[in-house]
C-alpha cells in the first residue's frame, strides 16, 4: 500500500526569500506550433506566471488574446499546466490579469487601496495613483502590487479557487476585504464588508471561510440570509468549490447543529420579520449559549438586523460576528 503525502511548491508561511524567484524573457516553448511568451515568472523552477507586453499604441486586449491563443491545443497548452497567473499589459492601460482559460471580458485590473483611506473623509482618494507624477508607469506600479513576492504567494495560496470547474482569482476589493476581515477575526471583533451587486461577495465568503478554517482552531462558520434564493445560492457556491455546507431546515435544526460539533460550515435562513424571529428564538433555553464560534452573517435586512444582532451576540458571547 502506497503512502500519500502533499508536497508544497512554495514556502508561503515562512519568509518569501526561502523560495527561488526568477524571471525569463522571451522563452521559446515547443509545441505543435512553438510560442514565445514575453515574460515568464518562475518560483522554485516552476512557471507560475506569464506576461505578454504591448507597446503603448497597441491595446492590452491584444496581449490577452495572445495569451488565450497560446493556451490552445495547437500551440503550447501543456506549458500552462503549472501557470497560475496570466497577465497582459502596456504602459498606458496598465496591467490586466486572470488565470488559465479566463475569457477576455473577465480579465481584471488590480487597484491598490490607500493605506490610510477611510469612507466618508472629504477629499480622500481611495486608491493610489503613483504614475500621475510621472516617476513610474501604470504597468510598473500594478506589477509591483500584485507580483511582489509575499503578495504573489499569498494570492496563489489563498485567493484562487475552482468554482464549479472554472478557475477564478480574486479582484482587488475581495483581497482587501478578506485581509481586513482576517485582522478582525484574529482580534475576535465584528465588522462589515460593504459590497455592491455583482462585486463577488459569494467568493469573498468562500475565501474568508477557508482562511478561518485554516487559521482559527476549532472554528465554525455560520452564514445567515433573509431570502430562500440567497440561502440556495450560498449552498450552491460552496458546493461548487468542493466545500460541504449544511443548510438548516428550521430554527430548531439550527439550534441542534450549533449544539453539536459535527458541521463546521452552516448556512441558515432568518425570516424577514421581527415577530417571526422572536417566535423562532423561543425554542432556545434561557441560558443556552454557543461556545467558541466564529459566525459570519450575510444579507439580513436592516429593519431586523438590530434585533438579530442583539440576540446573536447574547447567545454567542465568544463569537466574532461579521456583517
Amino acid at each position: 500500500m502506497l503512502a500519500s503525502s502533499t508536497s508544497r511548491v512554495a514556502d508561503r508561511l515562512g519568509e518569501p526569500g526561502q523560495n527561488d524567484f526568477a524571471i525569463a524573457e522571451e522563452v521559446t516553448i515547443a509545441g505543435e506550433h512553438a510560442k514565445r511568451p514575453d515574460i515568464v515568472l518562475y518560483v522554485n523552477g516552476l512557471a507560475l506566471g506569464v506576461l505578454e507586453l504591448k507597446r503603448s499604441t497597441v491595446s492590452v486586449t491584444e496581449g490577452i488574446r495572445q495569451n488565450l491563443d497560446s493556451q490552445k491545443k495547437e500551440f503550447i497548452r501543456p506549458f500552462y499546466t503549472t501557470v497560475q497567473l496570466v497577465m497582459a499589459g502596456n504602459d498606458t492601460e496598465g496591467l490586466r490579469y486572470g488565470v488559465i482559460e479566463t475569457a477576455e471580458k473577465y480579465y481584471l485590473e488590480w487597484k491598490e487601496q490607500a493605506p490610510d483611506w477611510l469612507p466618508g473623509l472629504p477629499g480622500d482618494t481611495k486608491y493610489l495613483f503613483p504614475w500621475d507624477n510621472g516617476e513610474t508607469t501604470k504597468l510598473d506600479s500594478q506589477l509591483g502590487w500584485i507580483c511582489r513576492k509575499e503578495r504573489l504567494l499569498e494570492v496563489l495560496h489563498d485567493f484562487i479557487v475552482f468554482d464549479a470547474g472554472t478557475k477564478k482569482i480574486c479582484r482587488h476589493n475581495q483581497y482587501f476585504g478578506v485581509r481586513a476581515a482576517q485582522v478582525h477575526v484574529e482580534r475576535r471583533e465584528g465588522g462589515i464588508i460593504w459590497h455592491t451587486q455583482g462585486s463577488g461577495k459569494s467568493l469573498t465568503m468562500v475565501w474568508l471561510a477557508r482562511w478561518i478554517r485554516e487559521h482559527v482552531r476549532d472554528a465554525r462558520v455560520l452564514l445567515i440570509t433573509d431570502r430562500t434564493e440567497l440561502d440556495e445560492q450560498i449552498e450552491k457556491v460552496f458546493n461548487g468549490v468542493s466545500e460541504d455546507i449544511y443548510r438548516t431546515k428550521s430554527g430548531s435544526d439550527l439550534v441542534n447543529v450549533l449544539n453539536t460539533a459535527g458541521e463546521w460550515l452552516v448556512c441558515s435562513l432568518i425570516h424577514n420579520s421581527e415577530p417571526a424571529m422572536k417566535s423562532a428564538t423561543r425554542i432556545l433555553p434561557p441560558l443556552w449559549r454557543i461556545s467558541g464560534r466564529i459566525c459570519r452573517r450575510d444579507s439580513v435586512q436592516r429593519e431586523i438586523s438590530s434585533y438579530l444582532w442583539m440576540n446573536a451576540t447574547e447567545r454567542s458571547p465568544a463569537s466574532c460576528m461579521k456583517r
